[in-house]
């Protein structure tokens, strides 16, 4: 099990602008006889958390032993949870999956299409150090450094585990070698356990293990105060 959180940059969200979300968020309030929606859990004049849900209906279809088809209505239901704010980062997917697609897409039809979206380039070697502020005994165990040509046939990708620290054997792998990481895996004690996480470059976190809300919410601090 593993909790994934992805944080991205949304440009031209102004107060003003959040304000106009907000209020089309508000009014797009889910219900069962509704095929999609929000519910919304926390809201600030600066921030809003909640879910997006979708419902899609559909039949099943069962063949008996006697030849027979028999039809069934099946509901699915699909949600994202999310965090929208004016100050960096502007918008936290927590376990993205299927509906943060149409999530985005109401959210630009809101805006008349004046956002842009993208994601957030972590800066690794800083949210550890974050990291070791917040948790104790926090160790690099592997890193997997950004891809790198040698000559125009060969590309290289090196990834090291360590029982040590990881970003060191990386650089001293590569002598003389420029190294950017692409993802850290952290080993970390929590709650009196030894938890793992990941942070990647393109600005997703994956925390391993049961969920855990406290664990989320401190992870989330650390993106937060992370991000420019």
């Amino acid at each position: 099990m593993s909790t994934r959180i992805s944080v991205l940059s949304v440009g031209h969200l102004s107060p003003s602008l959040f304000s106009k979300l907000a209020e089309n968020i508000g009014a797009e309030d889910f219900d069962s006889t509704k095929n999609s929606g929000f519910l919304i859990s926390r809201e600030s004049g600066t921030s809003l958390e909640g879910r997006y849900v979708q419902k899609i209906t559909g039949t099943v279809k069962v063949v008996d032993p006697l030849g027979s088809t028999l039809e069934f209505p099946r509901v699915t239901f699909v949600e994202q949870r999310f965090r929208l704010s004016v100050k960096s980062p502007q918008l936290v997917l927590f376990d993205p999956g299927s509906a943060w697609k149409p999530l985005l897409g109401r959210l630009l039809q809101f805006s008349d299409f004046k956002l842009s979206v993208e994601s957030i380039d972590l800066a690794l070697t800083a949210l550890v150090k974050q990291a070791v502020e917040v948790f104790s005994n926090v160790r690099v165990y592997s890193a997997s450094v950004e891809p790198f040509q040698v000559d125009g046939e060969t590309t290289i990708r090196v990834s090291v585990e360590s029982s040590g620290d990881a970003r060191v054997q990386s650089k001293s792998f590569l002598k003389g070698k420029a190294v950017e990481f692409s993802s850290l895996k952290c080993e970390f004690e929590h709650g009196a356990r030894t938890r793992r996480c990941e942070f990647r470059r393109n600005g997703a976190i994956t925390i391993y293990g049961d969920c855990d809300p406290i664990l989320e919410a401190e992870f989330t601090k650390l993106l937060t105060g992370l991000c420019p």
